[in-house]
């Protein structure tokens, strides 16, 4: 098993990097493989000096393929029941991409207790990441909250400050009415007083 691996990290630095046609000279194309079909394609036709096309004869050994670097089985896992039922000595756990980090976490613990090895990332690495968001998350959480608080302060102020400006304003306007009332009632006697000593003179 060794000597195949070892055969196949050889054949791996011989193989030739499979590229779209022109994905090197123009930025736009992916660097993804696909298949050239083009009447005139010159790496359709294999032609010398030009990129090499994917064919059967850069395939590794079949005891080999689709083995993980170490000499894996890659197995993909959503939960801890999928974990139990691997075996330690045949499989690689690859931890799926739609797992939260939350449930990543409690599966990375889980595969370390079974001594499962995990291919797609470093798991002690990963740990710390989750953890350093989390702990950032928090901070965040709480910088907004106190941000809405004090927000919710000033928006009182503001409000008792209005509610008190208000008060006074019709505290003068409830004076000012008065004032005037008196005023009134003296213009309007003044007035009977003048009608009656009209009457009188005449």
């Amino acid at each position: 098993m060794k000597e195949l691996l070892k055969l196949r990290k050889v054949m791996k630095k011989k193989k030739p990097l499979f590229i779209k046609t022109d994905a090197h000279k123009k930025a736009r194309l992916d660097y993804k493989w696909k298949k050239p079909r083009g009447l005139h394609n010159k790496m359709r036709l294999e032609k010398k000096g030009y990129r090499k096309k994917v064919k059967e004869g850069y395939k590794t050994p079949s005891k080999v393929r689709g083995l993980s670097p170490d000499g894996f089985v890659p197995v993909n896992v959503r939960n801890n029941f999928e974990l139990k039922n691997l075996n330690k000595e045949i499989h690689g756990v690859i931890i799926s991409g739609k797992v939260g980090s939350k449930k990543k976490v409690e599966l990375i613990e889980e595969a370390k207790k079974l001594g499962l090895k995990i291919i797609n990332f470093n798991a002690d690495k990963k740990i710390e990441q989750i953890k350093t968001s989390f702990e950032e998350r928090k901070t965040q959480k709480k910088e907004r909250e106190s941000e809405k608080v004090e927000k919710v302060k000033q928006k009182k102020t503001i409000e008792e400050t209005v509610k008190k400006e208000n008060k006074e304003k019709k505290e003068k306007t409830g004076l000012q009415e008065v004032e005037s009332s008196e005023e009134d009632k003296k213009i309007q006697e003044k007035k009977e007083q003048d009608k009656i000593l009209s009457q009188k003179n005449n």
